[in-house]
């Protein structure tokens, strides 16, 4: 099989890179370690993983930082795969997403989505429900753009030409959202976005953790209330990083937390803002 770079970020992820890393066929995987305090470096290397570090927090800035350093490889297709995440079938995970670009034109800028299977957090039944749903979102909407769902944890970007490349390197720092404007700037440039819903690209994911980016997710949309502005979220998000947000409704109103203070205090309210 011809080696395919896979790139996994890793932001302290000390009790999960091991298991990920143990599971995946250690031929061209890169460890994308960002403002990492805890031993996530250490586990990588002893795994055979190499590692790119940076002292700054942020998923997409090193994305870029390894996007760029695949030189003039850059056009071709890599994986990226969240850190919390393992496939369900090692030796078919990467074969599988990249048969979803047979019938795809190899200068075509394209993103394949990986189902997932989440497990952990709720329980069996409520992982069961969000997995066929997730699965049958992607089955009967796998050749429609803007549509379906999208997951960063688990895909394969070919950026098919220099123009997406370096797109793709110019974007802003966006946290939550990377994944979507990865997505964007693909279609953009006449990419597609194919959603393949075969077990063999799947991966298992963190129920709990997903749960956790969803209700971050809530707090940028309208009327959000400031009961529900968390203080992790200003933990967990990178310095200087802005919520990524293209809503296809031009008057839909949410909520910027990109300059929430560092602290709640009782007479914090969300400012209401209009994406135009």
């Amino acid at each position: 099989m011809t080696m395919i770079p896979i790139f996994i970020p890793a932001r302290n992820e000390e009790p999960h890179i091991g298991d990920a890393l143990s599971r995946l066929p250690i031929e061209d995987v890169t460890v994308l370690a960002n403002g990492c305090t805890d031993r996530t470096v250490e586990i990588a290397r002893y795994f055979g993983a190499r590692v790119i570090e940076r002292p700054d927090a942020g998923k997409l800035p090193a994305l870029q930082e390894a996007i760029a350093d695949l030189g003039k490889y850059a056009t071709g297709p890599f994986v990226t795969l969240d850190a919390d995440s393992v496939p369900l079938f090692s030796r078919y995970w990467v074969p599988s997403l990249l048969s979803s670009l047979k019938d795809i034109d190899k200068q075509q800028p394209a993103v394949v989505v990986g189902p997932a299977v989440f497990v952990g957090g709720p329980g069996f039944a409520a992982n069961t429900h969000r997995t066929v749903t997730h699965y049958k979102k992607q089955f009967t909407t796998r050749k429609l753009d803007f549509q379906g769902s999208f997951a960063g944890r688990n895909m394969l970007i070919r950026p098919g030409n220099n123009d997406v490349v370096d797109t793709l390197l110019e974007l802003e720092h966006y946290w939550p959202g990377e994944d979507y404007a990865i997505r964007d700037t693909i279609v953009e440039h006449g990419g597609t976005t194919y959603k393949n819903p075969s077990p063999l690209a799947g991966v298992t994911t963190d129920a709990a953790r997903y749960g956790n980016l969803r209700d971050t997710l809530s707090k940028t949309k309208q009327h959000a209330l400031r009961s529900r502005l968390k203080q992790s979220y200003i933990d967990d998000r990178p310095f200087g990083a802005r919520r990524y947000f293209k809503p296809t409704d031009p008057t839909y109103t949410f909520v910027d937390l990109t300059d929430m203070p560092t602290e709640l205090d009782a007479t914090h309210q969300p400012q209401l803002t209009s994406e135009e």
